[in-house]
């Protein structure tokens, strides 16, 4: 994606059109738009990836700093508190030192 967010985002969205029903694929289009400031469409990609699995929690990270990138501290700060919900995750501190 760093070399060519063109030819990234055009792969993609061939995969998109392949499956569309993968998380994964949607989160990893959003932080394509990211690289590329787009972060409305950030947005709207990372809320598509929720509504096809609320427990992708990635995906809550990546809206989180997408939202700390935009200066938006609540939505960014109600997106990591997200993450807290899922009792698996791996190292919850880093997710409290983010909040702070």
């Amino acid at each position: 994606m760093d070399s060519d967010p063109s030819l990234a985002m055009n792969k993609l969205n061939s995969a998109k059109k392949l499956n569309d029903k993968d998380p994964k694929i949607l989160v990893a289009i959003g932080e394509a738009y990211f690289r590329q400031n787009k972060y409305k469409e950030t947005i709207e990609s990372f809320e598509k990836a929720l509504q096809l699995d609320k427990n992708y929690v990635v995906t809550f990270s990546n809206l989180a700093y997408t939202y700390m990138a935009l200066k938006e501290w609540n939505n960014a700060i109600q997106s990591f508190r997200m993450i807290l919900n899922y009792p698996n995750i791996a190292a919850p501190h880093y997710v409290y030192n983010a909040i702070g």
